[in-house]
């Protein structure tokens, strides 16, 4: 997977991010979803969606090489790609 960042002055970047740390972003954001102790909007919204779903299929997704996850352009012209 790859962060790629293209600034509104050209300057590009790529951020190469191997598939276990993404398996251990997802795995720490399960427990961050499901701890009981801390009651705020995000925790709430986070405990409907099933994480579990993506860690177990990144195996299978890490197939299609090229494909744009996300493709965001901000208002200065800053580009953002995530890519498999």
């Amino acid at each position: 997977m790859k962060l790629r960042i293209i600034t509104d002055q050209g300057k590009k970047i790529n951020i190469p991010i191997p598939n276990w740390l993404v398996k251990v972003g997802i795995n720490k954001s399960i427990q961050k979803a499901y701890n009981p102790k801390k009651e705020n909007k995000e925790s709430n919204a986070l405990s409907n969606f099933d994480f579990s779903i993506i860690a177990d299929n990144l195996e299978e997704l890490s197939k299609y090489k090229g494909l744009v996850v996300v493709h965001a352009i901000e208002k200065d012209g800053t580009d953002v790609k995530l890519i498999l």
